[in-house]
């Protein structure tokens, strides 16, 4: 069955202050291998990306007017790069859903509020490793889609060859008297053979199906996992990521992120078993060593965390987390100026990095150079950083009294 794909695009701008809403509509026309489930997996990876593309041009359009200031860094994405940064900063809602048998249709929305998601684009810009995250997720499901459509090309084929089988039975069966019997029996057997291959080959092909769309259904989670958390909304992400790990149970990144969710939450058992299984899954990760160290941190182990964060480091130097996180636990341990020594470096090579200008303002108090916590602290401000803003509103009222 040939697949035919009909998208209906329409977009609503409803705006408030700075928020906009970006409504799209999907018709996905099921091939032959497709069940409700596998329609529903694609029809919603497509209307998400419609969203996105609508949410990266005019992201990047607004860049281009000048309407909405930002940072260098931030202001020299690509459309198609905030679309990719955009899947794990943003929440796909689904409005409506039918499925008839051959067709799925879905109608989606997501919400976006200028402010919030140039924040969390800046965030995401900073650390290297969240970008590169959901880039391999993104490359992850094109993958699957050009799986999806070759797969469908190879059982339109074989559908072909099925109904050339079928031909060839019904030419036997009208030309089976004047036929000698043994050059019946050949051939009955020649047709019975090649229906058995056809239908082994179909049933690899439908399995193989099965696979792409699942792990097209899981990048799927995994991102609106990674978007929850983000807006600090743990218990959707949790279920988010375990929903993904339903459709793929072997992917280090989906333990990894239950683990830092966990973490946050101060389940630190789970979380601990959760970053362990990543590890397991791929040894040696340096995001995921850091992760786990500070859940040690947490628990009041700060040696054994130093010890994994220098370890994470060997293997990635510049890990800008494993910095942080070690500047943190040097702060902590009373090491300031190991911790300065950290901070102004990473500052050095990343000088709108918001959070080590935060952590900077904190060691520099410690080492009784007010003035230089103060600069600092107004730096972070200066950058966006909403915790160093509130902070610098309390400094500043403390002053004037």
């Amino acid at each position: 069955m040939k697949k035919i794909i009909i998208i209906t695009i329409f977009i609503s701008l409803v705006t408030t202050l700075c928020a906009k809403t970006f409504i799209r509509e999907y018709n996905y026309r099921a091939g032959e291998a497709d069940s409700k489930l596998t329609a529903r997996a694609i029809a919603l990876e497509q209307v998400k990306r419609l969203l996105l593309e609508e949410i990266g041009v005019y992201i990047s359009t607004s860049f281009e007017n000048e309407t909405i200031e930002v940072g260098e860094e931030v202001k020299e994405l690509t459309s198609q790069e905030i679309e990719v940064i955009s899947a794990g900063i943003t929440e796909t809602k689904i409005l409506e859903e039918d499925w008839t048998g051959d067709n799925y249709y879905i109608k989606a929305e997501i919400d976006v509020d200028e402010d919030d998601v140039l924040d969390r684009l800046n965030d995401v810009v900073q650390d290297q490793e969240r970008a590169k995250e959901l880039e391999e997720s993104r490359k992850r499901a094109d993958e699957a889609l050009v799986q999806i459509e070759e797969l469908n090309k190879k059982l339109s084929a074989l559908e072909q060859e099925n109904e050339a089988l079928k031909q060839e039975q019904d030419e036997l069966e009208t030309h089976k008297e004047i036929l000698a019997e043994d050059k019946v029996k050949e051939k009955e057997y020649e047709i019975q053979l090649g229906q058995s291959k056809i239908d082994q080959k179909k049933r690899e092909l439908h399995e193989q199906y099965v696979a792409e769309n699942n792990k097209l259904a899981a990048e799927y989670w995994f991102q609106q996992g990674i978007s929850a958390k983000e807006k600090g909304n743990f218990d959707k992400a949790i279920e988010d990521l375990q929903k993904a790990m339903d459709y793929n149970t072997d992917d280090p990144r989906i333990y990894a992120g239950l683990g830092m969710l966990h973490g946050m939450r101060k389940e630190f058992d789970q979380s601990i078993n959760y970053y362990t299984k990543a590890l397991e899954l791929r040894p040696k990760d340096a995001r995921t060593m850091v992760g786990l160290a500070i859940v040690y941190d947490e628990q009041g182990d700060p040696i054994k965390a130093k010890e994994m964060i220098l370890e994470a480091l060997q293997l990635q130097p510049n890990y800008v987390n494993g910095l942080l996180s070690l500047a943190n636990i040097h702060n902590k341990l009373g090491n300031y100026e190991q911790a300065r020594e950290i901070l102004v470096k990473l500052i050095k090579a990343k000088p709108r990095l918001a959070v080590a200008y935060l952590q900077l303002s904190g060691v520099m108090k410690y080492l009784n150079e007010p003035e230089k916590a103060y600069i600092n602290l107004q730096k972070a401000a200066e950058l966006g950083n909403k915790k160093a803003k509130f902070l610098l509103k309390e400094v500043n009222k403390q002053k004037k009294k």
